[in-house]
């Protein structure tokens, strides 16, 4: 870690790169797991972020490939899908 002026601590990142590859097998090991039908999709996204420590483009594109979830633009279904995952989708198409 890093002290820099006015006693801010920063860390620098020390993270690696995730294959596509990679993500691919821990969205299919998740999937595998839960299912994937459209009700298991909080708890698909919230398994891949905890496997992944995030929830990159990637991983949300082979969600809806390989399973009932589809990805949502039109605003009438806002009501039904918690915000996060409108904003985490609506940001990768």
């Amino acid at each position: 870690m890093k002290t820099e002026e006015k006693n801010i601590v920063t860390k620098e990142c020390d993270c690696k790169q995730t294959s596509v590859a990679d993500i691919y097998s821990a969205v299919d090991e998740v999937i595998a797991i839960t299912g994937g039908e459209k009700e298991k999709v909080i708890e698909i996204l919230q398994e891949v972020q905890k496997r992944l420590n995030y929830l990159p483009s990637e991983a949300l594109k082979h969600i809806c490939k390989v399973t009932d979830i589809t990805m949502v633009r039109s605003r009438e279904y806002q009501l039904s899908i918690p915000s996060s995952v409108i904003c985490l989708l609506e940001n990768i198409l």
